[in-house]
């Protein structure tokens, strides 16, 4: 997995990757949140077609509400790495 080490890297191929009109969103993980540089917030914030979702937010949840959602265009990436 050397190639999803870089994670703005990963988030800005992704999202450039979308077709137009569609949005990546971005959620840390509770424990990973602030780990990354205020600069890679920045970068990420900057990317037009990203949004952050907080990373209080009840994950399992907003899964569930993309898979009720008749709307498939929808990316999501969680954090999910432990350490």
């Amino acid at each position: 997995a050397p190639l999803c080490i870089d994670e703005l890297s990963v988030i800005r191929n992704l999202a450039f990757s979308l077709p137009f009109g569609y949005r990546l969103y971005v959620k840390d993980h509770p424990s990973a949140f602030a780990l990354p540089t205020t600069d890679f917030y920045r970068q990420v914030a900057d990317l037009p077609n990203v949004k952050f979702i907080s990373s209080t937010e009840n994950t399992k949840l907003l899964i569930k509400r993309i898979l009720e959602s008749p709307l498939w265009g929808l990316f999501f990436i969680v954090n999910e790495w432990d350490g």
